[in-house]
């Protein structure tokens, strides 16, 4: 049990996401894109650019779920998440990357709190 916990710390913000099934198909990531936006209140320059690094991010990692056999709503067994452990964190670590160029401090801190809330929002989710 202490491995998936710490598996789960290794996911991100965008495998949370995946877990909800998206309600636009043209662009199934527009609620949660949305709702970082507005948490981080960017600036309309800062939306053009930060938006297709969050479309990008949770496409790359959705890839990984399905690519691991994850599907949504149901619990991930120790096998998968140990084999998305490391790609997933590569995603995140390129996506924060991304938007370091495009976030001031404060809102990349933002941005931080906002994935680790989804990931204790996954965790309790799976105990």
């Amino acid at each position: 049990m202490r491995q998936i916990a710490l598996a789960m710390v290794a996911t991100t913000f965008a495998a949370g996401l995946s877990f909800v099934e998206p309600a636009n198909a043209e662009n199934p990531f527009q609620p949660q894109i949305e709702t970082v936006v507005t948490r981080l209140a960017l600036t309309e320059e800062q939306k053009a650019i930060a938006r297709p690094i969050f479309q990008e991010g949770y496409r790359e990692r959705m890839a990984i779920l399905q690519e691991a056999g994850i599907q949504p709503g149901e619990k991930p067994k120790l096998h998968q998440m140990m084999r998305i452990r490391s790609p997933m964190q590569a995603s995140q670590a390129k996506t924060e990357e991304r938007l370091s160029a495009v976030l001031s401090q404060s809102q990349m801190a933002e941005y931080k709190r906002i994935v680790d809330e989804m990931r204790q929002q996954m965790r309790a989710q799976f105990q």
